[in-house]
């Protein structure tokens, strides 16, 4: 699978709500970061308010971790496994971060806001 299309090719939305004030959305993908083939877990929340402001945040593990702590032999098993548990739950992105830490695995986490 090409890097370019990677992400696009494994994204599960998780979580979505469109309205007047905001926008939000909490989704899971893969990443080859360095080009070298290994696999990188993320999960994201993007939030857009009506003023111009955001928020956004980035959870992310090697894949190869992520799968031994769960004991889901491939992603397509492990993206269910967290759509099926957190699919429509506005807290997705917080709730799949204790999951995953609950496991034994620190995911690295980065959130900022702005304008």
């Amino acid at each position: 699978m090409k890097k370019e299309t990677l992400e696009h090719d494994t994204t599960v939305v998780i979580y979505t709500e469109e309205s007047e004030e905001l926008t939000k959305e909490v989704f899971i993908y893969l990443q080859d970061l360095n080009g070298d083939g290994e696999l990188f877990f993320n999960v994201d929340y993007e939030v857009q308010h009506e003023d111009g402001s955001f928020e956004n945040g980035n959870g992310m593990e090697s894949l190869d971790i992520i799968l031994d702590a769960y004991g889901f032999e491939d992603y397509n098993k492990l993206s269910s496994y967290f759509r099926y548990m957190y699919e429509n739950d506005k807290d997705a992105f917080s709730k799949i971060v204790s999951d995953v830490k609950s496991k034994g695995v620190n995911l690295s986490i980065d959130e900022s806001e702005g304008f």
